[in-house]
């Protein structure tokens, strides 16, 4: 996670919570975007400071940080989503794949998967060019490796749905393969 992505969020955060603050209030909510923002920053630092020394966490660590980060980033995505802040809600979920990323770089096991496949499916819409969907197959393979088993194996329709999402939209725009190559990827 570096500091551009970092600096991103933080403009994305500032945005979705004086929206939040503007429309409120939500006497209701316990969990509210700027508690969320918080925590995202904090898993953002924690990410950053792992990243810097050049050492891993053992892997349940990793595994608690992902899921904390991802759970928390999941709630300002649907709030974007609530206010109508269409940028934001990209920018937001667009962090969630990075993160799954890094999850997955680090070993660990992806939890959450909504705003992780909502940013693939929307990269994947949004791009025709064959070396970017080629890149973009390629996160999807290391998300869909990375994922925990419980989500991975699942036979339940309504977990399934975030990757079948993904899928179609995959497979929508690479197929064939765009440079011709075969992956060890199944969607």
């Amino acid at each position: 996670m570096n500091r551009e992505k970092h600096h991103a969020f933080d403009q994305v955060a500032g945005v979705l919570n004086s929206t939040f603050e503007r429309a409120g209030p939500f006497p209701a909510q316990e969990v509210t975007p700027p508690l969320r923002t918080d925590a995202i920053r904090q898993c953002l630092e924690i990410c950053q400071q792992i990243d810097a020394i050049g050492s891993d966490l053992p892997l349940e660590e990793i595994d608690e940080l992902g899921s904390h980060g991802l759970e928390s980033l999941s709630d300002p995505g649907l709030w974007a989503y609530q206010l109508q802040l269409d940028d934001a809600r990209a920018t937001v979920e667009n962090l969630a794949l990075d993160m799954a990323q890094w999850i997955a770089e680090h070993g660990g096991q992806i939890t959450v998967l909504e705003p992780v496949v909502n940013a693939l499916a929307r990269q994947a819409n949004a791009t025709r060019e064959p070396s970017e969907l080629a890149a973009l197959y390629d996160r999807a393979c290391l998300v869909i490796a990375g994922t925990a088993p419980s989500i991975a194996d699942a036979t339940d329709v309504a977990a399934l749905q975030p990757w079948l999402t993904a899928a179609f939209q995959l497979r929508h725009h690479l197929h064939p393969h765009p440079a011709g190559r075969t992956h060890a990827c199944r969607l």
